[in-house]
């Protein structure tokens, strides 16, 4: 077997897995797409690694194969190890990570704030500033070290629905509810105006905006509130504004879809996926340019959808909408994989750190929650008690900022939480210990103790593999035992 065949490197490529794919299939002789553990073995496990030995590829197989099915299809068997390579990029204590209120004195005079709530706020790193637009027909933007206020621009009486920097025009593009697109000069520091367009006729408002770029250039994409998604062909220097025209002569603009039947809340472009939008209209929809039409259609809310971020580390979106659950599928075939549960009003706005694989949720009720999306816990939960001023304690938005490693909210102006790492666990249990269990499947002991603290250790090396903690709650546990294939652990409490 050619050396791209093994996966035992650190990352897998697109030939490796196409061969992979090829040997997944020879081994399935039934033609079920399914391998049970016996075809996993004797024919898919040579290729996994040469230091695997025949119990540890057994010992894989069960891993995989969680929910007990005794088979293991192609999604599972991929799913499984992407998600594998992204736990050992994002490192081990990547659970210890909390956000901390800013650690600075905020050194803004009271009049700097909008007049109106900051519907959006972004980061634009070639200027280091942060960048908030209002219903107050304002854009503001703020040093990004310290946030101090630098300039307050006025785009005009209607508020801003959405912004978006433009690297290779080096422009600052806005969309406002009188239907302008704005672009704005940063390259000289005077931050003008240089250019506008409306949306014409029957056109819809523009409500989201977002990037195409490759090898030719850049195009602004939106999506509007008639349900449509338009690339804008037009110049970013239109002086005087004028309308967007479309004609055999002259066309500024083309429809890339308008399936949505409704606004359209979001739109993202994901190279690895696709053109992907959003609606209020319940649906997520993946729009392919090399095919021309939408290839799939997420269908997992039941009502409208206010934000999605996409985690190419696990192929996985997660998106959020009226319902209180934020929901986790799969890019390619936008089947649900799991959801992350625990707010109590509808989630406006998500966030996400690539480099931990942590969500940053923010619901109606102004609750901040950050999830770890390798076991869909919730690490911290942030109410109004947990603010230094009271008066900051209802954003309206979030994002995240990867180059400073913080989450920004706004209300009328910035506000910093810093994503830090606190000390990490290093110890087992704290509180006495009821019970351990060896478990002959994966040749690992299981400790357990009162608090409902449970461990997994290696037998091999004594190193702890897992832990979770407060399995029931408030009330102690009390006993522990595996079930009759030892694949799950049952607990009692008292």
């Amino acid at each position: 077997m050619e050396e791209q065949g093994n996966v035992d490197n650190d990352e897998i490529n697109l030939d490796q897995l196409k061969e992979l794919k090829k040997i997944f299939e020879e081994a399935d002789e039934d033609g079920s797409g399914e391998l049970d553990i016996d075809e996993f073995t004797e024919k898919l496990g040579p290729h996994l690694g040469g230091n695997l030995s025949h119990g540890e590829i057994r010992q894989l197989f069960l891993k995989i194969d969680a929910d007990a099915g005794g088979t293991v299809d192609w999604e599972e068997f991929t799913n499984y190890m992407f998600l594998e390579r992204a736990q050992e990029a994002a490192g081990a204590n990547s659970e210890n990570w909390r956000l901390f209120p800013q650690d600075f004195r905020d050194k803004n005079d009271v009049g700097v704030a909008h007049r109106g709530p900051v519907d959006k706020i972004m980061y634009c790193e070639p200027i280091d500033k942060y960048v908030t637009c209002s219903r107050d027909g304002t854009f503001r933007m703020w040093n990004g070290m310290d946030l101090k206020h630098f300039k307050t621009m006025s785009i005009g009486s209607s508020w801003i629905t959405d912004s978006i920097y433009m690297p290779q025009a080096r422009k600052l593009v806005f969309t406002t509810v009188d239907r302008a697109i704005s672009y704005y000069e940063t390259n000289r520091g005077a931050y003008e105006l240089s250019g506008r367009v409306y949306a014409s006729g029957g056109m819809g408002v523009p409500q989201s905006l977002t990037l195409v770029s490759n090898d030719v250039g850049e195009q602004i994409v939106y999506g509007d509130s008639k349900g449509h998604v338009v690339m804008a062909l037009c110049s970013t220097r239109e002086w005087p504004p004028r309308d967007l025209i479309s004609t055999e002569e002259h066309q500024d603009y083309i429809y890339i879809h308008q399936n949505h039947s409704d606004w359209v809340s979001q739109v993202s472009w994901v190279p690895e996926i696709g053109l992907v939008s959003a609606s209020v209209d319940s649906t997520i929809k993946i729009y392919d340019f090399v095919r021309e039409k939408i290839v799939n259609s997420c269908q997992q809310h039941s009502k409208a959808v206010h934000s999605f971020v996409w985690c190419s580390a696990y192929t996985m979106f997660a998106s959020s909408g009226v319902e209180r659950d934020i929901m986790l599928w799969q890019g390619n075939t936008c089947r649900r994989v799991g959801e992350l549960s625990g707010h109590t009003a509808s989630v406006t706005h998500l966030a996400l750190d690539e480099r931990l694989n942590h969500v940053f949720s923010l619901s109606a009720d102004k609750m901040i929650k950050v999830w770890d999306l390798r076991n869909h816990k919730c690490l911290q939960t942030i109410s109004s008690d947990d603010w230094v001023k009271r008066e900051e304690s209802r954003p309206h938005c979030l994002m995240y900022d990867p180059v400073h490693k913080r989450v920004v909210t706004a209300m009328a102006k910035p506000y910093v939480w810093v994503h830090k790492v606190v000390s990490e666990d290093r110890t087992g249990h704290m509180d006495s210990v009821r019970g351990a269990l060896y478990n002959t499947v994966f040749d690992v002991i299981v400790s357990a103790d009162e608090s409902g603290t449970v461990c997994v250790w290696k037998l091999a090396d004594g190193t702890r593999e897992g832990r979770f903690t407060k399995a029931h709650g408030a009330a102690k546990l009390s006993a522990l035992c595996f079930d009759k294939n030892e694949r799950r652990l049952v607990t009692a409490g008292a």
